[in-house]
């Protein structure tokens, strides 16, 4: 996608920034992948003038996809100048609470906070929870360095603990670095609770049996 005539023509709308994850010695963001929330490649996101994440697109992208984000990214800058300039009423501050939810691109403690003012309609409330569950594990995931993973671990065992579980694309994470915190406290307790919650949750899940 990145070398055609297509991407070429609608790039003009951005300001492109390739990085090569090639773990070299000189690298100067060795982690950024891991960072923006990236577990493939390549992986196609939308940064602010900061470096901030935005939107994640994806992996390999057509140009449609990206244009659709593009799209997205124009209404959201609008509609959260106007909440923030106070010309916005409360559906629009729940529709922009629902929207930055939905990209993820707000921090977690922000967006429990903001979840007590805005009023959610009974029927949503399970999808909102799951959302801002999703959004705790990526936090998380993005703030452990792929060497310490026993460390995320430890803060998802409390998740597990409190039956807080992504459903995210990322979601085989959650359980690899938990096992990593039981081998790193030889908890063989804990251990063998995961392993059995995993062959009932995931019976016949092929990622299960490799």
């Amino acid at each position: 996608m990145l070398s055609t005539s297509e991407f070429a023509t609608w790039a003009t709308k951005v300001v492109l920034f390739l990085h090569n994850t090639s773990r070299a010695d000189d690298e100067p963001y060795p982690t950024l992948l891991q960072e923006k929330g990236g577990n493939g490649f390549p992986t196609v996101c939308y940064l602010d003038a900061d470096g901030g994440l935005l939107k994640q697109v994806g992996h390999v992208t057509p140009v449609t996809e990206l244009e659709t984000a593009w799209q997205d990214l124009q209404a959201w800058t609008a509609l959260r100048a106007a909440v923030a300039a106070g010309k916005a009423d409360a559906g629009k501050q729940l529709e922009l609470f629902r929207m930055e939810l939905a990209m993820g691109n707000r921090p977690f403690a922000e967006m429990v906070k903001r979840r007590q003012g805005v009023v959610i309609a009974d029927s949503e409330e399970a999808a909102v929870e799951q959302q801002l569950v999703n959004l705790q594990f990526t936090e998380i995931l993005r703030g452990t360095p792929r060497d310490q993973q026993q460390v995320g671990g430890e803060r998802f065992v409390a998740m597990f603990r409190e039956q807080r579980i992504p459903d995210t694309t990322t979601e085989t994470s959650y359980w690899q670095y938990m096992f990593a915190f039981a081998k790193h406290k030889n908890d063989v307790a804990l251990f063998e609770e995961l392993l059995a919650h995993l062959k009932k949750a995931k019976a016949g899940d092929q990622r299960l049996t490799r």
